[in-house]
């Protein structure tokens, strides 16, 4: 194979690169992947379809339209932070603030215990070398 061939010869690649935060950084980055002499696969020239079934929704994307149940869908809606996945508000319940305050409860109890245990030791060292120390 001749350097010329070899240059044709072509591979579908995914090219995966951090998406910078600042302007600067991001006209860079363009910058970079322009010098790489790639060429790049439009799925909306090529003849790419895919399908998804999902109960009763059917989105299908063919030559650069997107279906959703048969209709061209024009607007995906799609608005800034739609990667951020949203948590739902989590409802306090009365069976968990019993839970926290049991647990609270237990905390408290285990650190007086602990503090009992300490003293009950430091005082048993104490009478434990009294009693080999000699007295005059």
């Amino acid at each position: 194979m001749t350097h010329a061939e070899a240059i044709q010869f072509q591979m579908p690649t995914a090219l995966t690169v951090p998406l910078p935060q600042r302007a600067t950084d991001r006209q860079a980055l363009r910058r970079q992947l322009r010098r790489l002499q790639l060429t790049w696969f439009n799925p909306a020239l090529g003849a790419l379809t895919t399908r998804i079934k999902a109960g009763t929704a059917d989105v299908q994307y063919q030559a650069g339209t997107y279906q959703l149940n048969g209709r061209v869908v024009a607007d995906l809606d799609v608005g800034p932070g739609w990667w951020r996945q949203r948590q739902p508000k989590r409802q306090v319940r009365w069976i968990d603030r019993y839970f926290q305050a049991q647990s609270h409860v237990l905390l408290v109890l285990f650190m007086v215990i602990g503090a009992v245990l300490l003293v009950f030791g430091v005082l048993g060292y104490r009478v434990y070398r009294r009693m080999f120390i000699k007295s005059d």
